[in-house]
């Protein structure tokens, strides 16, 4: 009897409260084999990256020549576009034979 009230009163806990990742009792992940050959992996195109971005294709007097080209076709494109929009907000041209083309309804040609 005195068993089964000390089973009533216990409680198995499956959560453990709190961050289990920090802190003094954390929990640490295993290390498996998968994980030691993605980061292996991962290094190796690391390295791979690295050696390409040392050797640049273009010299840096090509590459300051190409910067210019693509900022000055940019500032055209922009102004264009500026252009347009100024463009868009202004009424259209009025002369004052369209002002006066109203007069002209009655005239007859033979």
């Amino acid at each position: 009897m005195r068993l089964t009230a000390q089973l009533l009163y216990y409680v198995h806990r499956r959560h453990i409260p709190g961050k289990i990742n920090i802190g003094k009792y954390r929990v640490w992940p295993r290390i498996t084999k998968e994980k030691k050959f993605v980061a292996a992996h991962d290094l190796v195109r690391e390295n791979e990256n690295m050696a390409l971005l040392s050797r640049p294709y273009l010299t840096e007097m090509e590459d300051q020549i190409r910067l210019e080209e693509i900022e000055e076709k940019w500032k055209q494109q922009e102004t264009e576009k500026y252009k347009k929009r100024i463009a868009a907000k202004m009424p259209q041209h009025f002369t004052t034979l369209d002002a006066l083309e109203h007069l002209n309804s009655r005239k007859s040609w033979m």
